[in-house]
């Protein structure tokens, strides 16, 4: 049960590299995007540099966001999709702050995604590069990493958590004109440097999964090595986000009036940098990763110096031939 796609190539690649980019929005929709989002008092904005609309405390205001960005992408979507719904329209918005880069993760899960598919989708409302923010993926890796991933974060930990700082440099930076989607399935691995361009990055989001499927929530239980399995409806996301949930559970508090489905075992164990560096095949010359790492050191203070001069291009470098990908792994292990 997944939902469908109305062009066989966007399925084959969504498939097999984890993320599809396609033109979805206009430039009238774009701009009512903008418009609506500048009309907003943003209150739950970071010292860091990254806030998502989520993290609101009013509920209103949260589902006020909600309702207008899925009606805008949902007339647009029904063009290339089909038997999908549409959940947890945010914004996200990078503005100029060095602090705010996004490690390396991959998404919650939204469902049971041993019956289907759920995944992000990614608008930014301007032209995106990796000077102001665009998103990095490594592609193939959600055929790699398929466990259940929970909330909240940092808390709860996926295999490949302690080697994030070495996966950084490795991403692919994914360079985006505005109103363009990207489809990205949650299990892909996918981070972002900060904004480090001279205005705000801000970008619409929503996740889709299937028309009929269940909507799950998954909460690492804060005194039993557990993952809490709920039953929700969209409404969960409108009092719950992250930041939210860190909360709670820093007060070993569960989230309360949900329908409790089951319990799953919870393995922390992490792998080490051989073994993550030989699944993401990331053991081959990157042509962008020295870039990549100076804008790490220069995020997380090891470095002084910007890693932008004023006259560098705003554009990525082409990296195709240099690309591998994490789906010849996954065929060498399926060889008999």
């Amino acid at each position: 049960m997944d939902f469908t796609f109305h062009n066989s190539g966007h399925r084959q690649q969504f498939e097999q590299k984890g993320y599809l980019v396609v033109n979805l929005l206009t430039a009238a929709e774009v701009a009512e995007l903008l418009q609506f989002y500048h009309s907003l008092h943003h209150s739950h904005k970071t010292g860091y540099g990254f806030h998502v609309s989520l993290d609101n405390t009013d509920p209103e205001f949260v589902c006020n966001i909600n309702n207008r960005i899925t009606a805008v992408l949902q007339r647009s979507m029904e063009q290339l999709f089909g038997n999908f719904r549409l959940f947890s329209g945010r914004f996200l918005v990078k503005d100029h702050n060095r602090l705010g880069l996004v490690t390396p993760h991959q998404d919650w899960s939204f469902t049971d995604e041993t019956r289907s598919v759920s995944a992000t989708v990614w608008v930014p409302l301007q032209d995106t590069t990796i000077q102001n923010g665009a998103i990095g993926v490594i592609e193939g890796s959600h055929l790699a990493y398929t466990g259940i991933r929970a909330t909240p974060l940092p808390v709860f930990k996926v295999p490949f958590d302690d080697c994030s700082p070495q996966i950084f440099p490795y991403l692919k930076i994914i360079d985006m004109q505005a109103g363009q989607a990207l489809l990205m399935n949650n299990r892909l691995i996918h981070g972002s440097p900060p904004n480090l361009g001279s205005n705000a990055r801000i970008s619409a989001g929503a996740e889709i999964i299937p028309q009929s499927a269940p909507l799950y929530h998954y909460y690492l239980h804060p005194t039993e090595n557990m993952v809490m399995q709920y039953a929700i409806d969209d409404t969960f996301f409108y009092h719950y986000s992250n930041a939210k949930l860190l909360q709670l559970y820093q007060k070993q508090e569960t989230p309360q009036g949900l329908k409790l489905i089951g319990k799953l075992p919870y393995n922390h164990a992490q792998q080490t940098w051989e073994t993550v560096s030989q699944i993401i095949q990331s053991g081959y010359v990157h042509p962008f990763g020295p870039l990549m790492q100076q804008i790490y050191n220069y995020s997380y203070h090891l470095s002084d110096t910007p890693p932008f001069a004023s006259n560098v291009p705003q554009t990525t470098p082409n990296l195709k031939s240099q690309q591998k990908s994490v789906w010849n792994w996954v065929k060498s292990k399926l060889q008999p």
